[in-house]
């Protein structure tokens, strides 16, 4: 919790540090996006409602019993916020509340999994959850550092990519294209080949990882 409010008060004096660049293209005419509403209602419903992760493995694993919990609970709220956050013309363009809600599952996230494996301890298995919810991890986390490269304290920057190489490790162990141990692995499943691919290269750009990158096309 105390880094997290160290990390609130890093937002208030580097948010205006932006380096120019984006992960997304800018939406020039936000009002006239017929997407854009939908989108900025979920932000608003995000900060009318913020939640409270457990940030250990052990709550984590009660607070969420089956990793398909987590997708629900994740996968759209880090790309929707962290898209919305970034747009330099949007209602949420550089909103701390939302950068906050974003922080707050960025850190969450990173205790969730045990050696990349959101599956670990939980029922109701299902590997795909991982690309599911650590692809938005990853493309999430790219977008913020793209754009504001200094908004991350250095200690809790650090936990967030060992995380992001847990998680691409694992996937390069049991789902990766050269692995033929795994049935249901790579071109099995065309959306899980696409969540692979959005994983491992943000993980790439992340981490500055020629493998990862390559493992990713």
């Amino acid at each position: 919790k105390a880094q997290l409010e160290d990390a609130e008060k890093h937002i208030n004096s580097d948010i205006s540090k932006d380096s120019g660049k984006r992960l997304f293209p800018q939406m020039i005419k936000v009002d006239s996006n017929p997407y854009i509403k939908g989108l900025e209602s979920q932000a608003a419903s995000y900060i009318a409602n913020p939640k409270v992760y457990e940030k250990s493995w052990e709550f984590g694993v009660q607070q969420f019993p089956y990793s398909k919990n987590l997708r629900s609970e994740f996968s759209n709220r880090l790309e929707t916020a962290s898209f919305l956050f970034t747009q330099n013309n949007g209602a949420y363009s550089k909103n701390e509340n939302l950068l906050k809600d974003i922080f707050n599952s960025l850190e969450a996230l990173c205790y969730y999994h045990k050696g990349g494996n959101l599956d670990e301890g939980r029922d109701n298995k299902d590997s795909n959850m991982n690309r599911f919810v650590y692809s938005s991890y990853n493309v999430a986390l790219l977008n913020i550092m793209t754009a504001y490269p200094d908004i991350i304290l250095p200690s809790v920057k650090q936990r967030w990519l060992n995380c992001v190489s847990d998680v691409a490790t694992y996937q390069i162990n049991t789902f990766n294209k050269y692995n033929t141990k795994n049935p249901h692995g790579a071109f099995y499943y065309a959306n899980m080949d696409s969540c692979y691919t959005a994983l491992m290269g943000a993980a790439g750009e992340i981490l500055d990882n020629d493998t990862y990158r390559e493992t990713a096309v």
